[in-house]
């Protein structure tokens, strides 16, 4: 007769380490399942003179068509032969929009080079 209910209680016992396992689970699936995803939506290049200086902008907007999460935003500009990169980290919820101002000031203005640049966002 003992041995149904330590039986019972053994059962039990396994029963419960399964669902809390399962439980634990499904919890650090979710972070993998819907990781964060930065897609570029618009990007603007532009130029002001800024004194006798000629300064260059790049103005991007990033939207997160994933999880909330973080992610570096990599603008670089070309003139010649010359290169420069400009980085911002950013942290952004499901589906939020962020637009970024990227300033340039090495763009020479007297020169027959245009500038122009790319962008580059890792999650």
């Amino acid at each position: 007769m003992r041995k149904i209910p330590t039986l019972l209680i053994v059962l039990m016992m396994i029963g419960i380490g399964f669902l809390s396992g399962c439980q634990e689970q499904s919890t650090s699936l979710q972070t993998v399942i819907n990781p964060p995803r930065f897609v570029v939506m618009s990007q603007y290049q532009r130029d002001i003179l800024e004194g006798a200086n000629r300064v260059g902008y790049v103005d991007v907007s990033i939207q997160n068509k994933g999880g909330t999460g973080s992610g570096t935003v990599y603008v670089t500009a070309y003139q010649g032969n010359n290169k420069f990169r400009q980085e911002q980290t950013i942290i952004l919820g499901e589906n939020q929009v962020q637009v970024l101002t990227f300033r340039f000031e090495n763009i020479d203005f007297w020169t027959f080079n245009s500038w122009y640049f790319t962008v580059y966002v890792s999650n």
